[in-house]
């Protein structure tokens, strides 16, 4: 049984493109669904999760619209889970999360609830991955390569962070005891550990900010 991908609207406003193939055979019953949003508020998005997918989300939120296309397989039998992957991407966004508010976001990314192949399909292996993201945090320009939220239940965070920028857009983060002029800052960062501040499980930072060639007056 085949539908053929076509335009639904959902709670009378959210235009998705929907299809499906369903493999009806009784040795293999089996389905293929896939949604794609061109244009969706997260907050449209995460309202049609399930209420205990969604409050796993409620500590992030995304300003304006992102692209999202979703591939879901499974068996048709009790209790297959299906495989979910979702992809995503949003350009000059605003994201706000619990370490603070990116702005002129460019991302790309995906989730996937089957981190590991064959330890089963749920919170606990589940993953979001970012591929690239380049944005502002505190007007400092970032490149976070290779990041990724690993767990629902506890979300994990792992991410490279690193950046090159004029020294001067540091004074907004260093009080008012120095201002820094001229020369530039380098930064490199791993960092892993919990993403909402409700978890006082254990993180690690690693990493260094060189500045080179600065003016530093004491205030």
């Amino acid at each position: 049984l085949k539908i053929e991908k076509d335009k639904v609207k959902v709670d009378k406003d959210i235009e998705v493109y929907f299809g499906a193939l369903f493999n009806l055979r009784p040795t293999n019953k089996s389905y293929h669904i896939i949604i794609e949003a061109p244009s969706i508020d997260f907050s449209a998005g995460q309202s049609m999760l399930s209420r205990h997918i969604a409050s796993k989300l409620d500590c992030i939120n995304v300003a304006k619209p992102v692209k999202v296309s979703t591939d879901i397989k499974g068996i048709i039998q009790y209790p297959d889970t299906p495989h979910v992957i979702v992809n995503f991407s949003s350009q000059k966004n605003i994201v706000v999360t619990p370490l603070g508010e990116l702005t002129n976001a460019n991302l790309v990314g995906r989730f996937d609830n089957e981190y590991i192949k064959g330890h089963g399909r749920g919170d606990d292996n589940s993953a979001i991955f970012i591929d690239k993201l380049r944005t502002d945090w505190w007007n400092i320009p970032m490149i976070i390569d290779s990041s990724m939220i690993v767990g629902l239940k506890q979300p994990l965070l792992k991410c490279h962070i690193k950046s090159r920028f004029p020294v001067e857009k540091l004074n907004e983060l260093v009080g008012n005891s120095f201002l820094l002029k001229q020369g530039e800052a380098v930064l490199e960062i791993d960092y892993t550990g919990p993403l909402r501040q409700e978890d006082t499980f254990q993180h690690s930072m690693v990493g260094f900010v060189k500045i080179i060639n600065a003016h530093l007056q004491y205030l």
